[in-house]
C-alpha cells in the first residue's frame, strides 16, 4: 500500500508548487476517537511534503463556534471537520474556501453526499463519512431484530419487571426522535431530502409531529426508558455503557461508536431502524461530514494537497477498516474488503429509508429550540401542541429577514 501512496504523492507533487525545506504545520480539528490513527496515516504525506500535519481531538459539536471563540492569538486550525449543516453555517460566515480540486474529483462521491456540502457550484467540504442512525442488538437476548416499535415497546415492558431495558435511545436530542417525526409525516423543511439551501415551509409542528410528541410522552411515562445526561455526546456514551454492560437489549445509535461495539466484546448485531404501528419505517437523517479549509490558513494549497491524499481509495479504504466510519467514496463501498461488512450494509438499507440533513445554517436553531421542547415535553404539564408551537415561535424570530 506505501508504494502506492508514494507514487500518489509524487504525481500530486508534479502538479504543485514546489514547497520550501522549512517545515510547514497543518492543524486539523478532527473526532477525538481517531485522531490517533489519522495521525499515523499522515505519515507517508509528511514526508513528501516537509511538513507536519498535526490531528486535534475536537469534538464536532459546535465546531463553527468554538473556533469564532478561539481568541486573537490563538493557534487556529487550517481545516475542521464539519456535519453538513456546519459547512452550510460556515459557508454564511464566510470562514472556509471552496475546495477547487472537488471540480475534478466529485464524480467519485455518492451524489448526495456532494449535493449536502456543495453552494453556488462549489464544494466547501471533502465529504470524510456518511452517518445514519441504526440499531444495535445483543444477540444474547434477541436472535434477530424486532420489526416494529410495537414490538419493542411489548419487549421494553417486559423487561422493566425484570430491573432491565429493551430497546433505549436518546429520546432527549432531536436528532435522535426526528425519525419517529418523520415516520409520522413531520419535516424539517419542506422538501428538506433534496438537502435544501434554504427555509421553506416549516414542518416541525404539524399533526404528525404533534403526535410524535404524544406517543414519546407516553413512552417516558411508562418508565422504560433510562434517566440520561443532558449532554449529547454523554447521553451516547451512558446508552453504549447500558448495551455492553447487558442492562439493554438494543440500542439506538450511529455507526460513529461502531469500534466501541466491536472491542467490548458483546456479541451484537446491527440493523436498520424498525416500523411505527401505520407500517412506516423510522427515517433518520442521512449526515455527511467532512473536511473544510479555512479561509484564515496560509497554506490552502497544500491542505488541498491533504484532504485528495485522504480519500485517495487506498488511504480512505484502510481509514474505514480501522475505524469503521463510511466513506462516501463509489471506489472505496465497491471494495471486495466492504462488500460484506455488516454495518456498510446496515447503513445501505438504512439510507433507502433515510432523508439529508438540511444543509441550512438554520439548523443550529432548529437543534436548540427542539431540543428545549423535548425537554418541556418531559419535565412540564405544556400540552404538545403548545410546546411545539412555541418552538416553531422562536425559530420564526431569529430568522425572520435572514432568507
Amino acid at each position: 500500500m506505501k508504494s502506492k501512496i508514494v507514487c500518489y504523492l509524487t504525481a500530486l507533487l508534479m502538479s504543485s508548487v514546489v514547497y520550501s525545506q522549512e517545515r510547514t504545520v497543518l492543524r486539523v480539528w478532527d473526532d477525538p476517537q481517531r485522531v490517533d490513527f489519522l495521525n499515523d496515516s499522515v505519515k507517508p504525506f509528511e514526508e513528501m511534503y516537509n511538513c507536519d500535519v498535526i490531528f486535534e481531538p475536537v469534538g464536532l459539536h459546535n465546531q463553527v463556534r468554538r473556533f469564532l471563540a478561539l481568541p486573537p492569538n490563538a493557534t487556529k486550525p487550517d481545516i475542521i471537520l464539519l456535519p453538513s449543516d456546519g459547512v452550510a453555517e460556515a459557508h454564511k460566515l464566510d470562514l472556509i474556501a471552496p475546495i477547487q480540486f472537488m471540480q475534478v474529483d466529485a464524480p467519485n462521491y455518492l451524489s448526495n453526499a456532494i449535493s449536502a456540502i456543495s453552494f453556488d457550484g462549489n464544494c466547501y467540504s471533502v465529504p470524510k463519512a456518511i452517518e445514519t442512525l441504526v440499531v444495535y442488538y445483543n444477540k444474547k437476548y434477541l436472535k434477530m431484530p424486532l420489526e416494529s416499535c410495537a414490538d419493542y415497546h411489548e419487549l421494553s415492558l417486559k423487561r422493566k419487571a425484570e430491573g432491565r431495558y429493551g430497546l433505549i435511545f436518546n429520546y432527549s436530542q432531536f436528532y435522535s426522535i426526528f425519525p419517529l417525526m418523520a415516520a409520522n409525516g413531520a419535516y424539517v423543511f419542506k422538501n428538506h431530502n433534496d438537502a435544501i439551501k434554504d427555509y421553506e415551509e416549516y414542518g416541525l409542528d404539524n399533526e404528525g409531529a404533534v403526535n410524535s410528541f404524544k406517543y414519546l410522552r407516553k413512552i417516558h411515562g411508562d418508565g422504560i426508558l433510562p434517566a440520561l445526561p443532558s449532554d449529547p455526546q454523554d447521553a451516547f456514551d451512558e446508552l453504549f455503557n447500558l448495551f455492553v454492560s447487558e442492562k439493554a437489549d438494543a440500542v439506538i445509535d450511529g455507526p460513529w461508536n461502531l469500534s466501541k461495539y466491536m472491542k467490548s466484546g458483546i456479541d451484537f448485531g446491527i440493523a436498520s431502524l424498525p416500523d411505527m404501528t401505520n407500517g412506516n419505517a423510522l427515517t433518520p437523517f442521512l449526515s455527511v461530514k467532512g473536511w473544510s479549509i479555512l479561509k484564515s490558513s496560509q497554506n490552502i494549497q497544500l491542505c488541498e494537497n491533504l484532504l485528495r491524499y485522504l480519500n485517495s481509495t487506498e488511504v480512505a479504504e484502510n481509514r474505514y477498516l480501522i475505524t469503521k466510519e463510511i466513506p462516501p467514496i463509489v471506489s472505496v463501498l465497491k471494495s471486495s474488503n466492504l462488500s460484506d461488512d455488516i454495518l456498510v450494509n446496515a447503513i445501505a438499507v438504512q439510507t433507502v429509508n433515510s432523508v439529508n440533513m438540511p444543509s441550512s445554517s438554520k439548523m443550529v436553531y432548529i437543534w436548540e429550540f427542539m431540543d428545549q421542547a423535548l425537554k418541556e415535553l418531559y419535565e412540564t404539564d405544556l400540552t404538545e401542541e403548545y410546546i411545539l408551537m412555541n418552538a416553531h415561535k422562536k425559530f420564526d424570530s431569529v430568522s425572520e429577514g435572514e432568507f
